[in-house]
């Protein structure tokens, strides 16, 4: 016989063909088939379902997902039962042929092929209804065995037998996010071309599974993984554990008050086996059939698996229930989690106490520091040297002292230790003043004029003197701060903030302030350029009009023309005296308030970073996808609730009166 030619076609690789079921599935159970493809009355909840995948994905199996929109296709779907063993085949095989075997019929093929291809653990098997051969059986990546049973046919049943290993069972401390329901409702499945030729592992979801180990060297395993499902709800319901342990005579071997059974498999096997030798054994068999515990399992094995006037199957309907039970049972637990990272995350109230007395300590000392320094720098004698009637030649050290004083004088030593007091909050949990939506915005609508000091000097607005205007019996308030006479917007509330690609990770209000005060020292010395040009002008003017007086008026004694150009030139002086004091006043009160209201602003956003910071919150972007995961499993409970449901149990609860396996039982 040649050799059957290798696929080369990379997508059989990738993506082995899936089965054809005996029965004749429709081309609607294809994955991603339209809605229109499942009944009409399973329309809403297949809808649900899919919306349920697109959007909990992350919080459920595909694998069953896609098994559950594949059964919500039909009205009567196939259904799967995987018989696992703990590394071996051959308890499940024996176990498989239990279940299906007709005790009025002799050995038939199948079980001799079945228990041949089992022994030597060469693979999983699928058991499939069927009679004689198929051509598409042998083409398919996983061992097809076509079993003429009436169980199969009844129920439109398959059963997959395969293995786990006992390591995947853990221990009894199981991780919560592995679950053994997991493991045996979704078995790890090898498929091949070949015998030489093996496919990575693929997971091989049913709807129900049984677990089945031997008493001596597997009762630990099973024990823990017994221990791991939930103690109730669906997760007992289809997931049923076999220990295989002898039968004491005389008394049967069934426990049926929890998720394990006992059976001994070689004794029904057996009981099995003398019946078809003879129906003179029937009383033997029965009894033997009885004591080996088989009866208990095949009554569980045919629950929820048929139907009548329900409008879904029992036990797809129990699966749907289980799919989203927990899909919902995970988002509520990371719901959980995220509520509890951010608690944690929360600063208690005494740290943020302490990080609050840091900072008046801190505003305390800025303020100290700006007015002791202000004062000392307007009292040197560098300030003193640009009085007004020095200003003459010392018109240009006017903008080297002002720099001078904003270099040394202004808050220097506060802009300091603000970085050390906005390094203490950020290690403390409170974030960096940088980071997106601690930072506050400038309490100034505008920036600091150029020309505001020219502009006070030209409209000539009295002025009432820096400290007068802060000596008000009102609270301090940004406004107050303003001296009265200056005009309404020749300094702005605070400085505004310089043009940064990002923010520095403390309060930028001080750096911010001084450079934008330091514009004001320009307009400073163009007041002074002015403030002298004129006063020469009028100088000038009043000695030339003594002069046109003595030339047209020879009357005029010297003196008395005289007296014209000494009014003129003391008028100027004194109007020259006036205007640059003012000017210097209205200088110092600017780097006085400014300052003032940059530890403001600064002392403001650093309360509030202390307030809202080490708050954690989950943004609506950050909890669109788990809302709508949630929104959307609920959907989907709410329709498979809306389906409408029959409570008297299913009359395919039981095997039928027709089945063989039944009548020779009675």
């Amino acid at each position: 016989m040649a050799p059957r030619p290798r696929p080369t076609s990379p997508i059989c690789w990738r993506h082995p063909p899936r089965a054809k079921h005996a029965s004749g599935l429709a081309s609607s159970t294809a994955v991603g088939a339209p809605t229109s493809a499942a009944p009409e009355h399973l329309r809403p909840l297949y809808s649900a379902v899919e919306k349920v995948n697109e959007d909990a994905d992350l919080y459920i199996s595909p694998d069953k997902l896609q098994m559950v929109l594949r059964c919500l296709r039909t009205r009567d779907p196939v259904v799967r039962l995987a018989v696992l063993g703990l590394g071996e085949h051959k308890n499940p095989a024996t176990l498989a042929r239990i279940l299906l075997a007709d005790p009025l019929s002799p050995r038939e093929q199948w079980e001799e092929e079945l228990e041949t291809y089992c022994s030597t653990n060469r693979g999983p098997v699928l058991l499939r209804y069927g009679t004689g051969t198929d051509d598409s059986v042998r083409r398919q990546l996983l061992k097809i065995i076509l079993i003429p049973s009436s169980r199969l046919k009844q129920y439109n049943l398959e059963i997959l037998i395969g293995s786990i290993n006992k390591t995947t069972l853990g221990t009894p401390d199981m991780s919560a996010t592995v679950k053994p329901e997991d493991i045996a409702l979704a078995p790890s499945v090898e498929y091949s071309f070949t015998p030489d030729v093996k496919l990575p592992m693929a997971r091989f979801p049913v709807h129900k599974a049984v677990v089945v180990g031997d008493a001596m060297r597997d009762s630990v395993a099973l024990g823990h993984f017994t221990a791991g499902l939930a103690p109730s709800g669906w997760s007992r319901a289809l997931v049923k554990t076999v220990l295989e342990l002898p039968a004491r005579p005389g008394r049967a071997n069934i426990r049926e008050d929890g998720p394990m059974l006992t059976m001994d498999l070689e004794l029904a096997s057996s009981a099995l086996d003398e019946f078809r030798q003879s129906v003179e054994n029937a009383s033997t068999y029965e009894q033997d059939w009885f004591q080996s515990g088989a009866p208990a399992l095949i009554e569980w094995f045919a629950q929820d698996m048929e139907f009548h006037d329900q409008p879904l199957k029992p036990l797809v309907r129990q699966v749907v229930n289980s799919v989203l039970d927990d899909a919902g049972q995970k988002i509520a637990l990371e719901t959980a989690s995220r509520s509890l990272d951010f608690e944690a995350a929360v600063i208690p109230d005494e740290k943020r106490h302490a990080m609050k007395t840091l900072l008046d300590e801190w505003a305390e000392a800025a303020h100290t520091e700006l007015r002791d320094e202000l004062d000392a720098a307007f009292a040197s004698m560098e300030w003193r040297r640009l009085t007004w009637w020095r200003l003459f030649w010392c018109l240009d050290d006017v903008h080297v002292v002002g720099s001078a004083i904003m270099q040394r004088s202004w808050l220097v030593q506060a802009d300091k230790r603000i970085g050390w007091l906005a390094g203490q909050l950020d290690g403390a949990g409170f974030g960096a003043y940088s980071d997106e939506g601690l930072s506050q915005p400038y309490t100034s609508s505008s920036p600091p004029q150029q020309n505001s000091i020219e502009a006070t000097m030209k409209d000539g607005v009295q002025h009432t003197g820096g400290p007068s205007a802060l000596s008000t019996s009102q609270p301090a308030t940004e406004d107050a701060l303003v001296p009265k006479a200056l005009p309404a917007s020749p300094l702005p509330s605070a400085p505004a903030p310089l043009a940064r690609a990002h923010l520095p990770p403390w309060p930028p209000h001080i750096e911010d302030g001084r450079s934008a005060l330091s514009s004001t020292i320009t307009s400073l010395q163009t007041a002074g350029e002015r403030i002298v040009i004129r006063s020469v002008s009028i100088t000038a003017i009043s000695y030339a009009l003594t002069a046109f007086l003595y030339v047209s008026f020879p009357t005029l004694s010297i003196y008395e023309v005289g007296a014209v150009a000494a009014f003129g030139t003391v008028w100027s002086m004194g109007h020259m005296q006036r205007k640059w004091n003012k000017a210097r006043r209205y200088w110092q009160d600017t780097l006085r308030i400014g300052g003032r209201l940059a530890l403001l602003d600064t002392e403001h956003a650093l309360e509030t970073l202390i307030e809202k910071g080490g708050r954690p919150t989950e943004t609506k972007e950050e909890a669109a996808p788990i809302t709508s995961a949630r929104d959307s499993v609920a959907s989907a409970c709410k329709a498979l609730e809306e389906l409408g449901w029959n409570d008297a149990p299913s009359p395919g609860s039981r095997p039928s009166d027709g089945d063989p396996s039944v009548k020779a039982e009675q």
